[in-house]
């Protein structure tokens, strides 16, 4: 405690300007990560978490071990607009989760005005991917009413919104359970 009121009684200095030249780029980096870099390593977060969801849910048939069926044939039970939100926010909760555990504070401050829009455009983006790879001939048929519900564009607006929705809901959840946490 006498180190501390001795510092603070005691007469404040400047640093020398070469120290001021040399820290200064880099507490500015720290403290103000460029939108490009944060928005690369999110996608970088999508990227790996969606390959890993394509492992419990392939997407429009498309999966790294073949696109069967995974957790479709649970989630179409309760019909087509079940199985869109179900396979929609499974994409993308991982990407939501993860952002929000590996970005640092100050990386977080620069998304959380970035976070709707980054969202949506991954969300879009991957479903247009998904759209462009999706094999022609699936490995599981559907009959041709399933098919029409299934590729019409109520499920892909409904997959696109659930994708965004649980990606910000897992994103903000997570953060503010991180900040009470500390």
């Amino acid at each position: 405690m006498n180190d501390m009121n001795s510092f603070l009684q005691s007469e404040s200095r400047t640093p020398p300007a070469i120290i001021l030249e040399r820290l200064k780029p880099i507490i500015e980096v720290d403290l103000r990560p460029k939108k490009t870099r944060v928005a690369l390593k999110v996608s970088l977060i999508h990227l790996i978490a969606s390959v890993a969801s394509l492992l419990i849910c392939p997407q429009f048939g498309v999966s790294p071990l073949g696109g069967d069926t995974g957790v479709m044939t649970f989630l179409m039970n309760w019909g087509w607009a079940a199985c869109a939100a179900g396979c929609g926010a499974i994409f993308m909760t991982g990407t939501g989760s993860l952002t929000a555990l590996l970005l640092n504070p100050d990386e977080k401050r620069v998304f959380g005005n970035l976070q709707g829009w980054t969202f949506s455009a991954l969300a879009v983006v991957s479903w247009a991917t998904l759209m462009a790879i999706m094999p022609t001939h699936s490995t599981h048929q559907m009959t041709s009413e399933e098919s029409i519900a299934t590729y019409s564009a109520a499920w892909n607006f409904v997959w696109i919104a659930a994708a965004v929705g649980s990606s910000l809901l897992c994103f903000r959840v997570l953060k503010a359970v991180r900040v009470l946490a500390h």
